[in-house]
């Protein structure tokens, strides 16, 4: 299965170049947030994990719930990423597209979201990123240069982006606390690894599904076609141990899924992705 070539689409011609805005949260100190008529304040702190560029900020706020931002690089070409945060302000844990910020990109719909259909071919369907020095307003936006409100995802879900010059993809808001457990559809889903810290491959699990390869992981690279690598989930009944295996029906080992990172799934008759708590 391929994915079709990225072009990059300019509103702009002639001597246009636009000028880099860049986002900067505090890597310290204190930010409100509100709900309601509550202020909540905000004390981020880092974590730093292991070799992996993927840095996250917490603060506790006294009320119910932590909160933080984390910054994830995103390579030139194509890639497939999940946010690691919710909107404060949900009630049902899903994430605003707009609450997603890409920093030191190069605008001008050089950084844009593609929707994989459950037929694995993309849908059409696009978002592109344009800064203030674009539109006036940086945000996520339609072919014809209109902003999207209220487009909503579930947590879990992941994202196709392709950048033309690579960028960094900034998500905030509160920390999932719990299991996730990610609908997958019968056919192609986008989902991944929603916690700020990396994790192994086999800690993703399978929840009812049908095993004997049913379900599977195929792996998008960078110009936006199917690398081959695929990992399949078999169950107990299986191979004697649930878990992700390869081609030969061997466990694979030491496969890391970084903070953010998302895969394409395959599932036959639909099944559910459960991911660990974030702490």
């Amino acid at each position: 299965m391929g994915m079709p070539e990225f072009t990059r689409k300019r509103r702009f011609s002639g001597g246009h170049s636009p000028r880099l805005r860049r986002t900067f949260w505090p890597p310290t100190g204190y930010r409100l947030f509100q709900k309601g008529h509550r202020h909540l304040p905000f004390t981020a702190k880092p974590l730093h994990f292991a070799h992996s560029p993927h840095r996250a900020f917490f603060g506790r706020n006294p009320t119910s719930f932590i909160v933080g931002y984390a910054t994830r690089p995103i390579n030139q070409g194509f890639s497939v990423n999940t946010p690691t945060f919710v909107d404060v302000t949900s009630d049902d844990d899903t994430i605003d597209l707009q609450s997603l910020v890409v920093v030191d990109g190069v605008g001008s719909q050089g950084e844009s979201i593609q929707v994989l259909g459950a037929n694995g071919v993309m849908t059409g369907v696009t978002y592109y990123w344009l800064t203030a020095d674009d539109i006036g307003e940086a945000g996520w936006y339609d072919d014809n240069w209109e902003k999207y409100e209220n487009v909503k995802l579930n947590k879990g879900d992941g994202l196709i982006f392709a950048t033309v010059a690579g960028a960094n993809l900034q998500s905030s808001g509160k920390v999932v606390i719990g299991e996730t457990e990610v609908t997958l559809n019968a056919g192609f889903t986008v989902a991944g690894n929603n916690t700020n810290r990396d994790l192994d491959l086999q800690d993703l699990k399978i929840k009812d599904g049908v095993g004997s390869q049913g379900e599977s992981i195929q792996v998008l690279g960078s110009n936006g076609v199917m690398t081959g690598v695929t990992y399949y989930w078999l169950t107990e009944a299986d191979i004697g141990e649930d878990g992700w295996y390869d081609d030969n029906w061997e466990k694979i080992e030491g496969v890391t899924v970084k903070a953010g990172e998302a895969f394409v799934f395959a599932a036959v008759n639909g099944a559910k992705l459960v991911l660990p708590s974030q702490l």
